[in-house]
Order: C-alpha cells, then sequence, then structure tokens
C-alpha cells in the first residue's frame, strides 16, 4: 500500500470512505416491554388515571355549583371546557397506553382507524392543547386588565365563546395538518399500535436495541 501523504488516489479513497452515509432499518413485530414491567407501568398508569379523573371531577363540580356572573362566569366557562378536555382526552389516552402494554398489536382490537384516532389524532391534540390553553389564559388576562374597554364593547360573554372556540380549533388544526394524510410508512405511536417498530440510527452510536456494525 502506497504511504506517501501526497499521494492523489489515496485522498480520494480515504475521502470515498469517511464520505459514505449509513442508513439502517430496524422492524420488529414483538412488543419492547416484558410481562413484569408491563404490569408495572399499568398500576402506576392506573393509579395516576384514577388521582387525576377524582381531581377533575372534583374541580368540575365547584366550578358547576359557582352562581358566578358577568366576567368571571366567563371565565368560569373557560375553565370548565378545559376541565373536560382533560376528563375525557387524557383518560382514554392513557386507557389506550395500558392496554397496548399487554395486546399487541392493538391493531387487531382497534383496527387502524382505532390507531389513527387513539395513537396520533388524540394524543398530539391533548399535548398541543395543554401547550396553547396556558397562552390562552394570558390573552384572555390581557385583553381584560388592559383592553378592559374593548373588551367591554366587543362582549364579554361573544369574546370568551370565540377564544373557547379559538383554544380548540386551533390545536384540531395544528393536528390534522401535522397528522394527515397518514402514511402506511408513517413512524411514531401510529406504527407501535400496528406492531412495527422503525428505527433509522447512526452505526457509529452505541445504541442496545439495534446496535450498528461497520
Amino acid at each position: 500500500m502506497n504511504k506517501d501523504p501526497n499521494c492523489l488516489s489515496c485522498k480520494n479513497s480515504f475521502i470515498n470512505v469517511t464520505s459514505l452515509t449509513f442508513q439502517f432499518l430496524n422492524v420488529e413485530e414483538k412488543p419492547l416491554l416484558d410481562p413484569f414491567k408491563a404490569t408495572i407501568l399499568t398500576i402506576i398508569a392506573f393509579c395516576i388515571l384514577s388521582v387525576g379523573i377524582l381531581i377533575q371531577a372534583r374541580i368540575y363540580v365547584m366550578l358547576n355549583k359557582q352562581k358566578s356572573e358577568g366576567t368571571v362566569a366567563s371565565i368560569d366557562k373557560l375553565f370548565k371546557v378545559h376541565n373536560i378536555i382533560n376528563m375525557f382526552c387524557q383518560p382514554a389516552f392513557i386507557v389506550y397506553l395500558m392496554f397496548s402494554f399487554h395486546f399487541f398489536p392493538m391493531v387487531d382490537y382497534v383496527g387502524i382507524t382505532g390507531c389513527v384516532v387513539l395513537s396520533h389524532l388524540l394524543q398530539v391534540f391533548f399535548s398541543l392543547y395543554s401547550i396553547i390553553f396556558p397562552l390562552t389564559i394570558a390573552v384572555v388576562r390581557y385583553l381584560f386588565v388592559v383592553q378592559s374597554s374593548w373588551t367591554k364593547r366587543f362582549g364579554i360573554s361573544k369574546l370568551i365563546n370565540t377564544i373557547v372556540f379559538l383554544s380548540l380549533a386551533v390545536p384540531f388544526y395544528m393536528t390534522i395538518s401535522l397528522q394527515y394524510p397518514v402514511s402506511y410508512y408513517a413512524h411514531g405511536p401510529l406504527n407501535y399500535c400496528k406492531g412495527r417498530f422503525e428505527v433509522f440510527f447512526n452505526p457509529m452510536h452505541s445504541d442496545p436495541f439495534t446496535p450498528g456494525t461497520l
């Protein structure tokens, strides 16, 4: 082998070898958790679900009993909608996760439509809604404190109804935009629901599940 540092062909060979792009695809058809770990996660998820539902139900009852009027009633309406979203979206997804720990693939039980709704639409919508809701509260506070005269002219009830609609419509639109059309080769939660694990990785990275070799 020519060890001359000025050898042009040697440099070209080195460049060609080091500039290779490795892309590996690993597809598995088995669950990632053993029964013991799945049981532990199910117990934890069930405890979180139970406590969460009790808290949200208690908050809803308290808000519903309040005989508020005017601005306070409008704010209460905003929190009631938030409370209802919490009581339906999050528990449904947690229940889906608990079942997915033991029944695999979930597509055999809920179908492709169920996978799309439970693992994509519901999860992404609730995540985006949870991010947007604090922003909604900040906007409401700004309008009621800084722009109080404009708020009164526009109408408090009308304003809150508009904000409630936007707080639901915006994350829903973002969810649809991100997830549809759903390709059969899409990665992420939908593939997990269908029993497909697709992992793209760097072969130089130490991955115990899908180790690459040079």
